[in-house]
């Protein structure tokens, strides 16, 4: 059976996208301690509000619109993908996905892929759109990539951090060294950093 997606369908899809990123940003906002992730998934989440805004502009006015015939068959299978693949199906989705973070890092990385996967939908809905309205599309997948930019630096100064601060804080941390692969769990915290192979140990988890 041929799939096909009306205009107002595509911009609901879109409508989705945003409400589950503001949903896991806001998420992140409120769970956090780490004051420069907060300032970044507040801002985020602000952006994905603005978007919503700017989608359901369009979507008021588009009417009955429909994509040309072109883009039906294959095509709409390939965007239907998209759509399902996407890293949140649900606001609900979003919301868990921001509890269950193990710690920032995690955080971002799913902060990113959310991110890549609203830009290849929308570069893929900007052709689909009317004209009249591509160049407002154009301007979100700009400010989504400026997002993703956003999340990549940010995820960077962690990881720099995390570097510098690697001591042994309590029992139960679960650490890994990524030369040999040696894992160990902490029975008893003396201070200092656990070493392996002549690297530091990378932190995998907590008790």
């Amino acid at each position: 059976m041929a799939i096909f997606f009306s205009g107002s369908e595509l911009l609901d899809i879109a409508l989705g996208i945003e409400r589950n990123g503001l949903a896991f940003y806001q998420s992140l906002a409120n769970k956090t301690k780490n004051q420069e992730a907060k300032v970044i998934y507040n801002y985020l989440a602000g952006e994905e509000k603005k978007h919503l805004t700017a989608f359901q502009g369009i979507h008021n006015t588009i009417g009955q619109y429909q994509p040309p015939e072109s883009y039906a068959g294959e095509y709409m299978l390939y965007l239907k993908a998209l759509v399902d693949s996407h890293v949140f199906s649900n606001t609900e989705g979003a919301q868990r996905k921001a509890e269950r973070v193990f710690d920032e890092i995690e955080a971002l990385d799913i902060g990113m892929e959310a991110e890549k996967d609203s830009i290849l939908f929308y570069a893929e809905m900007q052709d689909i759109v009317r004209k009249s309205d591509r160049p407002i599309v154009s301007k979100i997948i700009n400010e989504e990539k400026a997002h993703l930019r956003q999340l990549s630096e940010l995820k960077a100064a962690l990881k720099k951090q995390k570097e510098i601060r690697m001591g042994v804080e309590k029992v139960g941390e679960h650490y890994r060294c990524n030369v040999c692969g040696n894992e160990v769990t902490v029975t008893k915290v003396g201070g200092g950093t656990l070493v392996c192979c002549g690297q530091d140990m990378e932190l995998i988890g907590k008790a």
